[in-house]
């Protein structure tokens, strides 16, 4: 199987997280490049007002991704767990994916 199929097997299996972590993606990228902010706005904020753990996390990756560490942390100091778990455990459930699709197709 070659790695395309195996990553199309991937999203059509995790169909839920891959629709919300592209479309993230893509707010991300937006809000980098244009002055469109499409980011989901955190409904626990518009309840409440006030601010949830996870708030400012979208604002902390494009900091992030721009390698602006002051900035990401003074928006969520959290980021810089949550992001780094969020890439391990996505890489190790497609390694356990891969491995298993692996041993279907032997």
């Amino acid at each position: 199987m070659k790695p395309t199929q195996v990553i199309a097997a991937y999203i059509k299996k995790e169909w839920i997280w891959s629709v919300f972590i592209g479309y993230e993606l893509i707010a991300v990228v937006l809000a980098l490049f244009t002055p469109i902010d499409i980011a989901i706005p955190c409904l626990f904020t518009k309840l409440t007002g006030t601010e949830c753990l996870g708030c400012g996390m979208t604002r902390a990756t494009m900091s992030i991704i721009q390698f602006d560490f002051e900035r990401a942390w003074h928006f969520n100091k959290l980021s810089f767990v949550v992001l780094p778990l969020l890439v391990a455990l996505i890489a190790l459930d497609f390694k356990k994916f891969y491995k298993t699709e692996q041993s279907k197709n032997a």
